[in-house]
């Protein structure tokens, strides 16, 4: 699929393009889409992962402690603190929505083993 797009650009950056899409022998259009399919990341990575990841780490290393306390119920930990639990998830997302809005907050159920490894088999074909 492609979409079509009206661009505004500066002269001196379109004239550079045009001396690359000179050079190799392309149409305009042809370096620029290279050019920022080269920039993209070919995966998203939310903005929040870096804040995300901090907070998980606080999870797995408060996890003994919040086993102890919450098993079984789910916690919010928001900059490395636990800031709120509840039995029931959707309770809980709904808290955190109105106390902290545009803010990363981890929630997390509180389990024995706090991370689960997932196994996926491959499929095989076999011939008949």
């Amino acid at each position: 699929m492609t979409r079509q797009i009206t661009l505004t650009i500066p002269d001196a950056v379109y004239d550079q393009v045009e001396q690359m899409a000179k050079a190799s022998h392309r149409p305009i259009t042809d370096v620029l889409v290279d050019t920022i399919g080269q920039i993209t990341p070919a995966l998203y990575v939310d903005a929040d992962r870096p804040t995300m990841l901090r907070e998980k780490a606080a999870f797995m290393a408060m996890h003994l402690e919040l086993l102890e306390k919450y098993e079984g119920q789910f916690v919010a930990i928001s900059q490395g603190q636990v800031v709120d639990h509840d039995q029931d998830v959707l309770t809980l997302v709904r808290r955190i929505d109105l106390d902290y809005p545009e803010q990363a907050v981890l929630v997390k159920q509180v389990v024995d083993q706090p991370d689960q490894d997932l196994h996926f088999r491959s499929p095989r074909f076999i011939r008949a």
